[in-house]
């Protein structure tokens, strides 16, 4: 494909609802940086499901079009249905870059996207910053142990997708910026995947859920003391709806692997909750949690520098609290008793 000179496109995903993911929404802050850095339109393609109009959610983020992409028939929209309709918005708006959120689906399409445009493409971005033209990207490498940084100067398209919790939600702006144009793009049913039937979704387990797809994370660091103490918050977490994360301490001593690392060198997060356990709260793990709702600390060392940042700051032997929070929490979709204490 030849130099594109248009703007920025988001792809926002959906979920069951038609409303956008918290992941898309993440993602979108990004690209509306990104446009008002560059000077450039924002645009966003989002594939509308049944009778559900999606875009009403998008009205006000910085957006001046929304390019909806409505298929015939009401068959589920898979990857192939979600690159064909991405590649419907890229050739109405020939953009100069193409952001995607970074979850499992939103990378095979991004990749697809990139190979028909012919040109690169940079998963996993963590730092985005445009300035006189040249923009400044980053993004983790060497299994969390390292930041690669590249620049990017517009001369050919670039696609990307977005880390989740590394930029801040793309709040609504003020109704004075008017309302997007909403293009509709209609397009023939998407192709149903060969010899494929969906039977029944299973939600992960606390071990193989994704940092970036949990709402609670249970973290734990050099406290905890080795990796018999993460069996305690594997199962914390399974009560809590969870996933286990960890400091680089507890990834450098190998008691987890480095896909549950957070921090700079590791992955930025934004749950509604994180709890951390024992650690201590260096400067880089503190920079992958800036985007929690709420973090509750629990550390035996009252100056530990992350009760700076806690929303609720425990005093505590993690292993004596933990199981007795086991204890008092009720089974994963259970209800407490109506007048339990």
């Amino acid at each position: 494909m030849t130099t594109l000179t248009g703007g920025v496109l988001a792809v926002v995903e959906t979920g069951k609802s038609g409303e956008p993911t918290v992941h898309s929404i993440e993602m979108l802050g990004a690209a509306r940086a990104l446009a008002v850095g560059l000077g450039r339109e924002l645009a966003i393609t989002t594939v509308a499901q049944a009778d559900s109009q999606p875009w009403p959610a998008l009205a006000g983020r910085g957006a001046q079009r929304i390019y909806e992409v409505r298929f015939q028939g009401d068959a589920a929209v898979t990857g192939d249905g979600l690159t064909e309709a991405t590649w419907l918005a890229v050739q109405a708006a020939r953009p100069a870059a193409v952001l995607f959120s970074d979850s499992g689906a939103a990378r095979v399409v991004a990749a697809r996207i990139a190979a028909r445009m012919e040109c690169e493409i940079v998963s996993g971005c963590s730092l985005l910053k445009a300035r006189e033209g040249i923009v400044q990207l980053g993004r983790s490498c060497l299994s969390g142990k390292g930041f690669a940084q590249l620049k990017w100067n517009l001369a050919s398209p670039l696609v990307l997708t977005v880390a989740g919790g590394a930029f801040s939600s793309s709040a609504p702006t003020a109704a004075a910026e008017g309302i997007p144009e909403v293009v509709v793009l209609a397009a023939s049913a998407p192709p149903a995947p060969p010899g494929l039937t969906v039977l029944s979704e299973v939600s992960p387990t606390p071990e193989v859920m994704a940092l970036t797809d949990a709402d609670v994370l249970v973290a734990g660091g050099a406290g905890v003391g080795g990796a018999e103490g993460f069996g305690l918050l594997v199962e914390l977490a399974r009560k809590l709806g969870g996933t286990v994360a960890a400091s680089r301490v507890a990834v450098d001593r190998g008691w987890m692997p480095s896909a549950r690392q957070v921090g700079v060198t590791g992955k930025s997060v934004s749950p509604r909750l994180y709890m951390a356990f024992g650690i201590s709260g260096a400067p880089q793990h503190i920079a992958g949690i800036r985007s929690a709702g709420k973090v509750v600390a629990v550390n035996c060392d009252p100056r530990a520098p992350i009760f700076e940042v806690a929303d609720l700051a425990v005093v505590a032997d993690l292993h004596e609290l933990i199981p007795a929070l086991i204890e008092r929490l009720p089974a994963r979709g259970a209800q407490p008793n109506a007048g339990g204490s």
